[in-house]
């Protein structure tokens, strides 16, 4: 397949997370309103605090088939409300590792593309036991089952095109976005896995920190570091639940009076993945030759 087509099947992909995400944000935001019209009208009223929610749990004793209570919650307005925003950052997180693997996928298809448009993209070991005279009897389907079993991928994918093509390596970190993508994606890859195996929790956050920074090369020491140490900081919520990878908006720096503005955490996370694969998409189309199209 052409590398401009499955950056298109890649971009609709993340618009649907985008839009599963913006549907639980609004439907969310609206209970926190209503919380918060509560807590406002308790204050003004003077009444004491009343109880929000109160649940109770079961399960049936395989044994007896009796019903076993092992717990019950009371909740007043405050801790519901701190129940439904945890949740909403939840759902966001899982988002987000369901948008970071479909970037994952996409780098390994249009790694497939570059070697099935030119065999002489990837190193010889990629293509396996195999003479070269055989590679254009390949499929496509081949060509992709080779690139999803490349051994540690996806970093040993964007290794060999950052050599391969040198320009895609200086644009991730030069570029009109002031961005840089290379430590952006690291980032995510750290978080989708503490979201797949730690529940979203980071118990050691400078262990963390230089995960991040030594998968891409930087040092986790000197005034540097400690930017990136700061940024990374900022994606996780204050104590009581400081482990805890925060992905919830958050209000915007310029917001001032009683409009406030607020900045999707998760859409901006999910933009650098876009923008990293349309860099891509663009560079191996240039290293085709085929120029450097609208995609």
């Amino acid at each position: 397949m052409k590398v401009q087509d499955l950056f298109k099947e890649f971009e609709e992909k993340i618009s649907l997370l985008q839009a599963y995400q913006r549907a639980a944000r609004s439907l969310g935001n609206g209970e926190l309103e209503k919380l918060d019209r509560h807590r406002k009208r308790i204050a003004e009223s003077g009444e004491e605090p009343s109880m929000m929610s109160m649940m109770s749990f079961s399960f049936r004793s395989a044994l007896e088939g009796n019903h076993i209570f092992y717990g019950r919650r009371i909740q007043n307005v405050e801790e519901v409300t701190l129940a439904l925003e945890l949740q909403l950052n939840k759902q966001n997180q899982w988002l987000l590792a369901e948008a970071y693997e479909e970037f994952e996928d996409f780098l390994e298809a249009a790694y497939a593309s570059a070697a099935y448009s030119d065999n002489t993209f990837w190193p010889l070991s990629d293509y396996g036991n195999i003479s070269l005279t055989e590679l254009p009897e390949k499929k496509w389907d081949w060509y992709l089952e080779r690139a999803k079993n490349k051994k540690n991928s996806p970093e040993s994918i964007l290794s060999h095109i950052r050599a391969k093509i040198p320009k895609f390596s200086a644009a991730e970190r030069n570029n009109a976005l002031g961005t840089d993508l290379r430590f952006s994606i690291a980032l995510i890859t750290q978080f989708r896995h503490h979201i797949v195996h730690t529940g979203g929790k980071v118990r050691d956050r400078e262990r963390f920190v230089k995960q991040v920074l030594g998968s891409i090369g930087l040092s986790a020491q000197g005034e540097s570091a400690a930017e990136h140490r700061a940024y990374i900081g900022d994606y996780f919520f204050q104590a009581p639940h400081g482990d805890t990878i925060a992905l919830l908006d958050r209000p915007h720096p310029d917001s001032t009076g009683p409009l406030k503005f607020y900045v999707s955490v998760f859409d901006e996370l999910v933009k650098d993945l876009l923008a990293s694969a349309h860099l891509l998409t663009v560079v191996l189309l240039e290293y085709a030759g085929a120029g450097a199209p609208d995609v």
